[in-house]
């Protein structure tokens, strides 16, 4: 897959296919007028026979018949388009690509668009990429792959932003096709150390794996109380660092669950709740993509990510409802149920990553079931202690379309996590269980650090494909993560 962007079409130049945009309105200059006037108004005529309105989403297929030297032409609608309609638009081309055995496409659809051009190439090359993701680790014969080569049109004015916008996409989308790599590995090939040797891997940044011993020594006992049950594969903390060749801006600490497999431990899931539990390592799957993505993409900003792995399994050594466990700094937990397991795994990451004094700190995780209850697959929760940052992760969430839902964190809910003979209890009351979560970590945030809390249970894995995402991981929130602390 290769995307460059050009500042010029010529009309005779030979490529398998030709996309073009079209709307309500085109202008008399359009490349749409001129290539509609080289086939004699088939275009036109194709348009108004199909009823084709112009919105964003609609597209035709049309067979030039050799009247062109591009063998195929794809009719992309952009009225009202956003840029989630343009990935949506590059993850079309890819399809019609690969059905047809093309690979070779030039795309003019940026000079009808009033989206911003170099934004919308970003997107667009987004949408080729993401859109083209097949893991085929498994199987015997892999499945035949497009090598599309993409030439996307900007005018002279917009080539140098689109230049650039392709080439930050490109690095950003390698982050998130590890992400979804991470989570579609069966958990036996995708174990607590396999995830630390995965990020070890990583150029440009500093690793380091710390071990049972490590953890130990550092008194991370609610992190150690999840992964008492397994034997076989043992705990890890991953400890990432990347740092600017000049002096930093912020500090950001981004902290992942990183749970390689939840069966909820003695709170035992039932059967069909298990198909997808290798996914609730996504949070760290993010985080490790995004790190993945720092030493090319050069922000000017210092950014630690931190993944607390292990298992939740059952064994004679796991623990029970009604055990106490002691988080890093002290606080005494009675753990009432052991399918509230991330929250005990981030409880110990979160105070760890408050030890390099950060100014801002994310946590993301796959954590409650009731997210999904309240929001379905579609969005994400964001819990936060500082509205300021809340804003600024919704407004990104809304250009990348990994959808953002703020949801709060009353005080009055606190009472719910009260326990008889502990600090805390690592759950509250039957009701509002996303938020609780929320509350149980925000005890472990010090006032100082602006901390936003992010609940990508739905997202994460999908069970249908969508357009750029198909069935599987989804790598959700490396896109939104890297427009922020590029933003900086």
């Amino acid at each position: 897959m290769t995307v460059t962007a050009i500042d010029k079409v010529n009309l005779t130049e030979k490529c398998d296919l030709l996309v073009l945009g079209f709307s309500k309105k085109i202008s008399k200059d359009s490349l749409f007028k001129k290539f509609d006037a080289k086939l004699k108004g088939d275009l036109s005529k194709l348009i108004k026979k199909n009823e084709l309105k112009g919105k964003a989403g609609e597209s035709k297929l049309v067979y030039t018949k050799g009247k062109l030297n591009a063998d195929y032409v794809l009719l992309c609608g952009l009225d009202d388009a956003t840029l989630e309609d343009f990935r949506n638009t590059g993850s079309c081309i890819h399809k019609t690509a690969h059905a047809n055995k093309l690979t070779t496409a030039t795309i003019a659809v940026l000079d009808e668009s009033s989206v911003d051009a170099g934004e919308a190439a970003g997107a667009l090359t987004e949408g080729l990429d993401l859109g083209s993701y097949q893991f085929d680790e498994f199987f015997k014969k892999k499945p035949k792959k497009t090598n599309l080569k993409s030439k996307i049109y900007a005018d002279s004015k917009n080539i140098k932003a689109a230049r650039a916008a392709i080439k930050q996409a490109k690095v950003v989308c390698e982050g998130v096709n590890l992400a979804r790599d991470l989570v579609n590995l069966p958990a036996y090939n995708m174990t607590p150390v396999e995830l630390g040797k995965r990020a070890q891997k990583l150029s440009g940044i500093t690793v380091k794996v710390h071990n049972y011993a490590a953890i130990k020594k550092m008194k991370m006992g609610a992190f150690l109380s999840v992964a008492r049950g397994t034997t076989e594969h043992p705990p890890v903390l991953i400890e990432m660092h990347y740092k600017p060749k000049t002096k930093a801006k912020k500090k950001i600490a981004l902290v992942g669950k990183g749970v390689t497999f939840d069966t909820g431990g003695y709170s035992l899931k039932p059967p069909k709740a298990m198909d997808t539990m290798k996914c609730d390592m996504a949070g760290a799957a993010a985080v490790i993509g995004l790190m993945s993505t720092l030493a090319k993409t050069q922000p000017n900003v210092e950014v630690s990510g931190y993944v607390a792995a292990t298992e939740n399994v059952v064994s004679g050594h796991a623990q029970k409802p009604g055990d106490v466990c002691i988080a890093m700094d002290g606080t005494s937990i009675e753990v009432m149920n052991t399918d509230a397991e991330g929250r005990l795994t981030l409880a110990d990451a979160l105070l760890y990553a408050q030890k390099q004094n950060p100014d801002v700190m994310i946590d993301m995780a796959t954590l409650t079931g009731a997210c999904m209850v309240a929001l379905g697959q579609d969005y994400s929760a964001i819990m936060a202690n500082n509205q300021e940052l809340a804003q600024e992760l919704l407004s990104i969430s809304e250009g990348t379309g990994e959808n953002l839902w703020q949801l709060p964190l009353p005080d009055a809910y606190k009472k719910q996590l009260k326990s008889p003979i502990a600090d805390l209890q690592n759950i509250g009351g039957p009701y509002g269980g996303t938020i609780t979560a929320g509350l149980f970590l925000k005890h472990f945030v010090k006032d100082k650090v602006k901390w936003a809390h992010l609940d990508i249970a739905g997202p994460s894995f999908l069970d249908a494909p969508k357009p750029y995402c198909p069935k599987g991981g989804t790598g959700v929130m490396v896109r939104t993560l890297s427009k922020y602390v590029h933003s900086l």
